[in-house]
């Protein structure tokens, strides 16, 4: 499963669009760490998100990613999450 961190990882002068994520159910949604992301890495996230049923981890944390915007004029990735609970959870 793909994990937020990992996508973040290059350093800001590596990557096209400022990423961030937005956690929607959580009491401070803006809590985790932006980075950057070059356009392959964007292709590939999308994909994988397509395989995985838009799931993916944020800091060990399941979560639904339920829409993903992509300003091109800002160069800025939001993706809008819903935290999962455990039971909310497909078994991988």
């Amino acid at each position: 499963m793909l994990e937020y961190f990992d996508l973040i990882w290059a350093p800001r002068e590596f990557g096209d669009y400022k990423i961030r994520a937005h956690l929607q159910n959580h009491e401070n949604p803006r809590n985790l760490a932006e980075g950057m992301i070059n356009l392959e890495e964007i292709l590939s996230m999308l994909k994988q998100l397509s395989d995985e049923d838009s799931q993916m981890t944020f800091d060990g944390c399941f979560g639904k990613v339920t829409k993903v915007e992509i300003d091109p004029l800002q160069k800025e990735i939001v993706l809008r999450v819903k935290l999962l609970l455990a039971e909310d959870t497909k078994s991988v």
